[in-house]
């Protein structure tokens, strides 16, 4: 695994206060490859598997945002969030992927002082890495960072599905850190969230 790449002193601020984690995203790793106590992603449980535009890994250092994912009706919403804070939102709720990637993403990137073409939301492979992960991290190191998968909520993904949806992932109700779906990517749904993640 390579070094951790150097980063702004504004960036290791958001690092430091717990709004973002570093973490390495191995290449040629695939769910078949995961632990045998991991979740793995069931594509094809809700939605037709054939219609996901499938991402690799990157095989790089990412920030990813060390967030509560809480219910949609939650009163808390995302619950101490700085970047809503700084991005202007009321909630992470009711925003469109297309909305989000046209103008939130870019807007991140600037306070994280990244290109702005390297924030985006993750892939539904990394965030279903990214969800066992912490619950690795629980499980060997006694942290207590979220089951992503524990909440009545979706969040967004790069994936396309067929030509104007995209892949929704993390709703208990729907398999939790295995559940996968889909919305049309200009439909601000109540129920669907986001985080972000930035290529170091």
């Amino acid at each position: 695994m390579p070094a951790l790449p150097r980063v702004s002193a504004k960036t290791c601020a958001w690092i430091e206060d717990g709004s973002l984690l570093p973490i390495f995203l191995p290449k040629q790793i695939t769910q078949n490859a995961y632990p045998a106590n991991w979740v793995r992603s069931d594509w094809g449980r809700h939605i037709d598997a054939g219609q996901i535009k499938h991402h690799p890994f990157p095989g790089r250092w990412v920030v990813v945002e060390l967030i509560r994912k809480p219910d949609w009706n939650d009163p808390k919403g995302y619950g101490k969030d700085r970047l809503a804070r700084e991005l202007g939102l009321q909630t992470r709720f009711k925003v469109s992927w297309d909305h989000l990637r046209a103008t939130l993403c870019p807007q991140t990137a600037t306070l994280w002082v990244l290109k702005k073409t390297a924030v985006r939301p993750l892939t539904a492979e990394e965030w279903n890495f990214f969800g066992n992960v912490l619950l690795e991290l629980n499980r060997l190191h006694g942290t207590q960072f979220q089951d992503l998968g524990a909440t009545a909520s979706w969040e967004w993904t790069e994936n396309a599905f067929g030509s104007d949806c995209r892949v929704l992932v993390g709703h208990r109700d729907g398999g939790g850190l295995a559940s996968v779906s889909r919305i049309w990517s200009n439909d601000p749904g109540g129920g669907v969230g986001f985080r972000l993640l930035g290529v170091l």
